[in-house]
């Protein structure tokens, strides 16, 4: 597996996980943003998310950011 370019300071790209379909989709995208966050430590980690799914994705310990995309 190839491992992201870092910057001088160590810390490399944001990472965003685009997953705007339904909701339960989105549960299920939940371990991979635990194995994200593991991985990719320190860098930040945003989600994008339709709006149903805001909250739940608002309160994850691994989630960074929420970027809400009302299709």
């Amino acid at each position: 597996m190839r491992r992201p370019t870092s910057t001088d300071d160590g810390t490399g790209p944001s990472v965003v996980v685009p997953q705007t379909s339904f909701l339960g989709d989105v549960v299920l995208t939940t371990p991979l943003l635990t194995a994200l966050r593991e991985r990719l430590r320190p860098r930040r980690l945003a989600v994008v998310v339709r709006p149903e799914a805001r909250a739940l994705m608002e309160g994850h310990p691994d989630v960074d950011a929420v970027l809400v995309d009302d299709k």
